[in-house]
């Protein structure tokens, strides 16, 4: 069942781009790149580095803070994986690197942030995709955690949407695959915390 819900997301995700794309640029303009599933070329690599890894740090951290918090909360979407261990492995993969991390990144960085970024310029244009992302994940988890914690959380969210924004767009010529990959691991370090009950 994860491996069917997180292609369906994706596939999802996908359609949405891919009408919005055929409708911005009447196809005057490749999707893959449009929507930035292309190759990065890092810019400036020390400060790329420094930047990606202390994201990837931060965003796992509060991840695992977060699933501590909500462990009992119903409806948690790892909360699938709690104590299954090994046999979680493939599940947490799939929603980890597919589900959440691809689906997002597509939808927030790609579609969203690229298109408000066209519009408005970066600053404006990122800082709109990165409310939007945090705004998400408040909403998401205000239910199990309480208001004032998930505002916190959506705060914390849409910092690093904001740096997944700079990560792509500033430092990696407008690929998503930084923003996808670091996205990627923090999902797969929550999953694997809920699935090994660490």
């Amino acid at each position: 069942m994860p491996l069917v819900s997180a292609f369906g997301q994706a596939a999802l995700a996908f359609a949405v781009a891919v009408a919005w794309w055929l409708i911005a640029t009447r196809g005057r303009e490749g999707f893959l790149p449009w929507v930035g599933l292309s190759s990065p070329r890092i810019e400036r690599p020390r400060l790329f580095w420094t930047i990606a890894a202390s994201s990837l740090l931060a965003f796992s951290v509060v991840g695992v803070v977060t699933l501590e918090a909500m462990k009992d909360a119903p409806g948690l979407s790892v909360a699938a994986f709690r104590g299954l261990g090994w046999a979680a492995v493939p599940g947490v993969a799939a929603y980890a690197i597919v589900q959440t991390a691809l689906s997002e990144e597509i939808v927030f960085r790609g579609l969203l942030g690229k298109n408000l970024i066209r519009r408005w310029g970066f600053g404006v244009g990122n800082a709109l995709q990165a409310l939007a992302f945090g705004a998400l994940h408040g909403l998401l988890f205000a239910p199990a955690l309480g208001w004032v914690p998930a505002t916190a959380l959506a705060m914390f969210t849409a910092a690093i949407g904001w740096v997944f924004g700079e990560l792509n767009e500033r430092l990696s010529d407008g690929s998503l695959l930084p923003s996808w990959g670091l996205h990627a691991v923090s999902n797969l370090i929550a999953g694997c915390w809920a699935a090994f009950a660490w």
